[in-house]
């Protein structure tokens, strides 16, 4: 005689679709991040949401020098990391830095603070960039929502990609403060206000992770330590003269290595 199983046989999906912890406030977090994928289908969003439920040993922490040495040449973007930024005291000169993470350290984020940089919260960073994206200033949107509404009733089947020429020119023109319906009208090749209105919600993060390997219980995984090219570190109960201390490790006991 069988047995009933559950909807859906034996075979079950091994991936997190929720957080094993009761924080209530990472609980939150990824309630407004599903929000957020479903209603804006961001695949910024999407990592984020996924790599909330995590487990801690893949939110690895990422120290205040590796953080400086991946945003450099970025200082503009934001730097997001799904875990905890740590301080590190080999570094003298913290950049002015925009860093979203889920925790920081009390020294770490003094130091950014203290070199003008900022140190968010991922509600925050939701309210900044809901797609991902950096703010642009006000006047770069509303040339870029008047493009779109210019080109709403136009004939969409003939846009094209833009060219490098195009893009200059049409920055200059919202520099120059010109009147962004009238300047589309007039242009020749007026059906690329679409991909100018994707060029400019372009993603400016810079998603981070930390060192996952770099913890002390890796560097015993592999082959056996002993073994022919085996860098494991053994699992010794102390470092005293009587642990691991015999054949192979002293003169008197064969050999020395």
């Amino acid at each position: 005689m069988g047995i009933d199983l559950v909807a859906g046989g034996k075979c079950k999906k091994s991936k997190r679709t929720a957080p094993k912890s009761d924080d209530i406030y990472l609980k939150l977090l990824v309630k407004l991040y599903r929000f957020l994928v479903r209603r804006t289908g961001s695949k910024f969003n999407a990592v984020i949401l996924k790599r909330l439920f995590m487990s801690k040993v893949n939110e690895p922490p990422l120290s205040l020098s590796r953080l400086i040495q991946f945003m450099k040449g970025k200082e503009d973007k934001i730097g997001v990391v799904v875990g905890t930024v740590t301080d590190d005291i080999r570094v003298y000169e913290v950049p002015a830095l925009k860093v979203t993470a889920l925790r920081f350290t009390e020294t770490a984020r003094a130091r950014i603070e203290k070199a003008g940089g900022e140190c968010l919260t991922f509600d925050q960073l939701a309210l900044r960039a809901p797609l991902g994206q950096n703010t642009v200033s006000i006047l770069l949107l509303h040339f870029v929502s008047s493009c779109y509404a210019t080109l709403a009733s136009s004939n969409r089947n003939q846009m094209h990609p833009l060219t490098g020429n195009e893009i200059s020119y049409a920055l200059s023109n919202v520099s120059r403060k010109a009147d962004p319906s009238a300047y589309i009208m007039s242009c020749e090749r007026r059906k690329w206000g679409l991909d100018l209105f994707k060029l400019l919600w372009m993603e400016l993060q810079v998603l981070l992770r930390g060192p996952k390997n770099a913890r002390e219980a890796v560097k015993h995984f592999g082959s056996a330590p002993g073994v022919p090219h085996s860098h494991s570190k053994p699992y010794v109960r102390s470092k005293g003269r009587k642990f691991e201390r015999a054949r192979g490790r002293r003169n008197s006991k064969g050999f020395r290595v």
